[in-house]
């Protein structure tokens, strides 16, 4: 085996550390195969010579270090082609940071050199594996002049010449852009912070070796939790820099519980002033320890926004829910709002929080008062969305608790579907409803009161299966017809609400333009059901058989009266912006 010669080596320009040079050697059936990079170094000191070993790494070729002497342990002696007078320096086939951190300190214009060569020599060497593979997919052989035999003569070495397909040689025109290591750093990390993955998987021998023949190195875990803390406060000084420019911004904040850790999340909104979009960012997800009181819920988000430059003066408002500790910490930090007083008759939404009593005496934060805090907070609105949800959960509940008749057909119906709701969470029973309706039923979600809609709407679809369903399952409920009815009409007067919530919960095209108008049409809604139900004779005979389905002196009639009376009360102002 012969590799004194440069010639006999395809591709001698490697890679660095975990890349690998492609070196041809010839076999007993002169055919050539790529023999690992690892193999040679280790057998650097027995079969092969120096030049082998200093082919394999671009640092120590020659243009920049110049390797001297290699021993057992893969130990190397270099020599500084760059110093006057040359400097010697020891390093590892596997390690040579000591050399490029000689590289960055001495010769500093010679570090970015120094990519740009290694990436160049990564290129023609994946030029020539990728000419090569592509060779034997296609089945095109490989001539070698060398070892081919005429009249049982070698010719004389010459250089060698190869036969490619046309896909090979149109493959190896495409332009191929140099990436920099700092700029392949960035791409890891947006990957990583984008993605939401874990920082573990720059260390999965897999994820490195995508990389192994691009000339670039990837990083370790440490390094990329390093990068991460950098990234953030870059992110921050842009978010910074990006808010300065615009007049006002309006904020948005919400808290929630997981697996009993809490969370706070802000985001800040924008208006481009030249199309009048939407530009929205997050100021910050974070962890709110203790309790939720009024108090610490204003220090936080005054905290958050002193840290992106948000003055009170350049807030316009700031959306929440209608929490109780969300209208008390801005009913007593916030600049007052004259509209704020118009809610406060209404029970707002608790959340009841499970506290560590013990870290949070500590902390002295069970005492909502205990801390005083100097925060100041921007107008208080009220998200209008949420302040729907609240007419169609907390507001309807109240009237069919208030309501005999409603409280008996209403809790007996949604008891049935619950069964159902259940059933369809087994897997056995799925399938079983799923044979007999065609389709699945979905459980409604606690925090979303559209989904109580959706599927009430998707079991009165197959009103006429249900009882089979039942039966199916073993079980002796059966719905009655007049339960049925009531569901019906149920959907029918909550309907208006459910479209009003899919217009209004939209991320980009949700504007005081859109907002107004829906407001306005739910009234106008509501007050017709009420207005045609005692004037029978001025409607169609199709609208009096529906409306009169819904509104003939039935229990039904008092929550169209209800929701009408909640939608002038909650959204008072909204409704007087036109008088």
């Amino acid at each position: 085996m012969n590799l004194s010669q440069e010639d006999d080596i395809i591709n001698n320009e490697g890679l660095e550390k975990s890349t690998s040079i492609a070196s041809t050697v010839t076999n007993r059936n002169n055919v050539p195969f790529i023999q690992n990079n690892e193999q040679i170094l280790t057998n650097a000191g027995s079969n092969f010579d120096i030049d082998t070993i200093k082919n394999a790494n671009a640092l120590y070729d020659g243009r920049f270090f110049k390797l001297i002497s290699i021993d057992s342990n893969s130990k190397i002696k270099t020599e500084c082609q760059l110093c006057v007078p040359k400097t010697t320096h020891r390093a590892s086939t596997t390690a040579t940071s000591n050399l490029k951190r000689h590289l960055k300190t001495f010769h500093k214009n010679s570090l970015q050199d120094y990519e740009k060569y290694k990436q160049e020599k990564a290129l023609k060497k994946r030029k020539t594996t990728s000419i090569l593979h592509d060779s034997t997919i296609h089945g095109i052989s490989i001539v070698d002049e060398n070892t081919s035999n005429v009249g049982d003569k070698k010719k004389t070495p010459q250089r060698q010449q190869r036969t490619l397909c046309l896909s090979s040689v149109e493959s190896s025109k495409n332009t191929i852009k140099f990436v920099s290591q700092d700029n392949f750093n960035q791409r890891i990390v947006n990957f990583v912070v984008n993605g939401l993955h874990s920082l573990s998987i720059v260390d999965e021998k897999d994820f490195k070796n995508l990389f192994n023949d691009f000339g670039v190195e990837v990083f370790s875990r440490r390094t990329l939790d390093r990068k991460i803390d950098d990234h953030y406060l870059l992110s921050v000084e842009k978010i910074k820099c990006f808010l300065s420019q615009h007049q006002y911004v309006c904020t948005t904040t919400d808290i929630w519980s997981m697996k009993s850790r809490s969370f706070i999340g802000v985001t800040a909104h924008v208006l481009n002033d030249k199309d009048f979009n939407r530009i929205s960012t997050v100021l910050a997800c974070t962890r709110f320890p203790g309790v939720h009181s009024f108090n610490r819920i204003a220090e936080i988000l005054h905290s958050i926004h002193l840290m992106y430059d948000l003055p009170v003066s350049k807030i316009v408002a700031t959306v929440t829910d209608n929490g109780a500790n969300f209208v008390k910490a801005f009913k007593e930090f916030g600049i007052q709002n004259n509209n704020e007083s118009e809610y406060d008759e209404f029970n707002e939404e608790e959340v009841l929080q499970f506290v560590d009593v013990q870290s949070d005496a500590e902390n002295n934060s069970l005492d909502p008062d205990a801390q005083y805090t100097n925060a100041t907070l921007a107008y208080h609105q009220r998200c209008a969305t949420h302040t729907l949800n609240l007419i169609a959960s907390s507001d309807i509940n109240k009237c069919i608790k208030n309501n005999t008749a409603l409280k008996r057909l209403h809790h007996p119906a949604l008891a049935k579907c619950t069964l159902l709701w259940n059933a369809s969470g087994r897997p056995k029973s799925a399938e079983t409803i799923y044979s007999i309706l065609g389709f699945k039923l979905s459980y409604p979600c606690v925090i979303r009161w559209n989904s109580l809609y959706d599927s009430l709407c998707l079991i009165i679809k197959a009103k006429e299966k249900l009882n089979s369903v039942f039966e199916s399952l073993g079980s002796n409920t059966q719905f009655k017809s007049y339960a049925l009815e009531y569901l019906s009409d149920y959907i029918d007067i909550v309907k208006p609400i459910s479209i009003a919530l899919d217009k209004l919960q939209g991320e980009q095209n949700c504007y005081y333009g859109q907002l107004i108008p829906t407001l306005f049409a739910l009234k106008i809604k509501y007050k017709k059901m009420l207005v045609l139900s005692s004037m029978p004779g001025s409607m169609t005979p199709t609208e009096n058989r529906s409306l009169d389905r819904i509104l003939n002196i039935r229990p039904q009639t008092s929550l169209v009266s209800d929701i009408l009376v909640s939608l002038k009360k909650r959204f008072k102002n909204y409704y007087e912006v036109i008088l």
